[in-house]
């Protein structure tokens, strides 16, 4: 499983991530098998169409990572024309979502 822990906002200053910090997480999710590095979008819609999970993860006021219900994918038209693929997470009031990340 997967975890993002910031996101990055487009330099244009549209609402659009560009790119995310994204690891891998240890087998119980309590820790990473590969630390968070700098990724572009494009890489965790790919991941996410090869069938892993991805969650959002923070960490928690006792010091132990937090994290999202999976992330799916999300397509939606775009202003330019066409459509454009972005990610979502599920809402859940004690989980982290892709606004309580911080930008990097």
């Amino acid at each position: 499983m997967y975890g993002i822990t910031a996101v990055r906002f487009e330099a244009s200053g549209a609402p659009r991530i560009d790119q995310v910090l994204m690891g891998l997480l240890a087998p119980e999710a309590s820790g990473w098998d590969m630390p968070p590095a700098a990724v572009p979008l494009i890489e965790v819609i790919d991941r996410l169409l090869e069938g892993d999970a991805i969650v959002a993860v923070r960490e928690g006021v006792d010091g132990k990572l937090v994290h999202s219900g999976p992330a799916h994918l999300q397509v939606q038209d775009s202003l330019h024309g066409g459509w454009e693929e972005s990610i979502a997470f599920p809402e859940d009031s004690h989980a982290p979502s892709l606004r309580d990340l911080p930008q990097f």
